[in-house]
């Protein structure tokens, strides 16, 4: 019996044949190898989705009809059927009008296409900016765009060749008063050359009304 207690006595003290292990150690060793399992597992979880993300390709660009993915060039060529053309120059009767005025303009135009221009149209578009008293102006501040703008289309029926150039002459009348208000001013004056419906060319200058 005594023998059998001293045994378990040196059991429990952690005596193992000659030599002796402490508990402590053997806890702190354990719990070493604890953590290092978790770090070990953490990282096998994480390292795929590193991995993944780095050598996913980038997304091709979806292909276009009958091509390889590639933006393809224009094939779209003009129309050698359309009107070209340009305004040379804009030249008005003289340099000062009074408000309620007749304007004289001439236009200069030249056809650069390849077909005729036929059926010319010159859309004279005025719009008040200012004017010169302050009752007019007052009166300006609550109009809209369009009550502030004049349009004129005036047409023509000449042939300008390709290549060649035309003088196109307009008149159109100034407004000279409104609601008692006189419209002498500034305005905005602009030119439109229209051929067969197309928009050509635009010319913008500055009217001065006395």
């Amino acid at each position: 019996m005594d023998e059998e207690k001293i045994d378990e006595k040196r059991i429990d003290e952690g005596e193992i044949g000659k030599g002796k292990i402490d508990k402590k150690k053997l806890r702190l060793l354990f719990m070493g190898v604890l953590i290092i399992a978790v770090l070990i597992a953490a990282v096998t979880l994480v390292l795929p989705r590193i991995t993944s993300s780095e050598s996913s390709p980038e997304p091709e660009a979806a292909p276009t009809p009958g091509g390889t993915g590639t933006t393809q060039p224009s094939t779209h060529t003009p129309d050698p059927n359309r009107p070209k053309g340009q305004i040379e120059s804009v030249i008005l009767g003289k340099d000062k009008y009074n408000a309620g005025d007749t304007v004289n303009a001439e236009m200069k135009v030249k056809n650069t296409g390849e077909v005729d221009m036929t059926s010319e149209k010159i859309i004279i578009t005025v719009k008040c900016v200012k004017l010169e008293s302050f009752g007019g102006n007052m009166v300006l501040k609550g109009l809209s765009d369009e009550e502030k703008t004049e349009i004129y289309t005036l047409s023509f029926s000449g042939v300008i060749s390709p290549g060649e150039s035309k003088t196109l002459s307009a008149k159109f009348d100034t407004p000279e008063e409104m609601s008692g208000v006189n419209l002498a001013g500034e305005y905005d004056l602009t030119l439109t050359l229209k051929v067969d419906g197309y928009s050509l060319d635009q010319e913008k200058m500055n009217l001065v009304l006395y």
